[in-house]
């Protein structure tokens, strides 16, 4: 069974939660590092990690790692 904030990330990913571009972020915070993801969609590095810090706060949670795992268990992996 999902946890609210889990589910609540799977719906912020898709849906509503940030920004679109916030929401981007999350999306590819699995598949790679931050330098990865700053590749990927072609954003500075501050830029991708005050989005990530964004992100994190509106999850409730302190570190990308966390992050990570949310977003993995909202996935269903």
């Amino acid at each position: 069974m999902r946890s609210v904030a889990n589910a609540g990330v799977a719906a912020a990913a898709d849906t509503g939660t940030g920004s679109p571009r916030e929401r981007e972020v999350v999306r590819l915070v699995l598949q790679g590092t931050n330098r990865q993801i700053v590749g990927e969609l072609s954003r500075s590095p501050s830029t991708v990690g005050a989005q990530l810090k964004s992100a994190m706060r509106e999850y409730g949670v302190s570190t990308r790692t966390a992050l990570a795992v949310i977003v993995s268990r909202a996935d269903g992996d």
